[in-house]
């Protein structure tokens, strides 16, 4: 009698910590399913990462005191950037610069990359805007740009910053951050909470060097993404890759990687939002850098002066790519994503679609 008292004591407590692991495994898959996931991709230096700075200001994330220095250190760093941009590129053309305060300039700034050294001296921004300014070099990237390809987006923009960014007691403004260029190492997930339903928001930003594998992340993600933004650039036309497979053209890149995306079946129920960022550059690339000269298959009746013209030609070929079951669930935008009052305008439309994508999911 005792042993059978036992034996039902126990196949008591045993139902009712299955009847627990049952309420706590259904309640996990309830916030596991309540989450709303975005999948932020596109390739290297389309302005991803800025994308994302600006979802921080949208979604009211603001800027850490502790992550000032962070900040400070990779703008610094992209001053540097800069000009060793222009130093070697002068170098591989085996171009002159046009003034001794130029050449100086370079010299002085080679001799501190063989000392690798990290620190921009407070004598830099004269220097840097002594070989920006030389004429020759002028010249060289207007007509050469292709042996200039790691140069960033915000150079103007740095350079006219410079003497304010070298100064020891720099603090970052918003714009600073937003045209700050820093490589994601990892997949990295962004949380937030959706404007729309007040429900959790994840964005997980993929890294451009990943467009390699997209067949292998991309398992990692069944069943669990509500919507993926994919940026692309529409002003590296004429711009190339220096990495994994040297010399091909960004765009083309992108275009392959963002067909291997929307025609992944592992996400055949999601929503897409393409974002085409760099509008404000395209604009003013068009008339110095002729798109036909990259893709000859621009029309010969086209005019390729007109950025309008150039615009529509690009989102053509994107569009192109998307499979018939996916177009209507493909929204598309246009961006700078350094402009704030743009990009919040750009953000509440893209909140509208993945409130749309949530309610599909639910």
């Amino acid at each position: 009698m005792l042993c059978c008292g036992s034996q039902d004591d126990e196949s008591e407590q045993l139902i009712a910590k299955n009847r627990l692991l049952s309420l706590n495994l259904k309640k996990h898959f309830e916030e596991w399913s309540s989450i709303t996931r975005i999948l932020l991709l596109g390739c290297k230096e389309v302005g991803k990462s800025t994308v994302l700075r600006q979802m921080n200001s949208y979604y009211g994330k603001s800027v850490r005191q502790q992550d000032l220095q962070f900040y400070r250190v990779n703008i610094r760093r992209n001053l540097a950037d800069v000009m060793t941009c222009i130093v070697t590129g002068m170098e591989a053309l085996e171009e002159p610069y046009s003034s001794p305060e130029a050449t100086r300039s370079a010299e002085n700034h080679l001799a501190r990359l063989e000392e690798e050294s990290g620190d921009v001296p407070l004598v830099f921004h004269p220097e840097l805007r002594a070989v920006w300014n030389d004429a020759n070099f002028r010249r060289c990237i207007t007509e050469k740009c292709e042996l200039f390809p790691n140069m960033l987006d915000s150079a103007q923009y740095l350079v006219e910053n410079a003497e304010r960014i070298c100064h020891p007691q720099f603090s970052p403004t918003d714009q600073d951050i937003l045209r700050m260029r820093v490589e994601t190492a990892g997949i990295v997930t962004n949380e937030f909470k959706s404007k729309s339903n007040q429900s959790p928001l994840h964005v997980i930003d993929v890294p451009g060097h990943y467009r390699f594998k997209v067949k292998k992340w991309a398992t990692l993600f069944t069943e669990a993404v509500t919507c993926i933004v994919y940026v692309a650039s529409l002003s590296e036309y004429n711009q190339m890759t220096t990495d994994k497979v040297p010399n091909c053209n960004r765009m083309r890149e992108s275009l392959e990687t963002f067909a291997a995306v929307v025609r992944e079946s592992v996400f055949s129920n999601c929503g897409f939002v393409l974002l085409f960022n760099k509008l404000d550059l395209l604009q003013k690339k068009v008339p110095i850098y002729p798109i036909r000269a990259h893709f000859p298959e621009f029309p010969e009746d086209a005019n390729q002066n007109d950025p309008e013209i150039v615009k529509k030609f690009i989102v053509q070929q994107y569009l192109k790519l998307v499979p018939f079951h996916v177009q209507g669930r493909l929204t598309h935008h246009f961006t700078s994503a350094t402009d704030s009052e743009m990009m919040k305008s750009v953000l509440g439309s893209i909140n509208e679609t993945l409130f749309s994508c949530y309610l599909n999911h639910v």
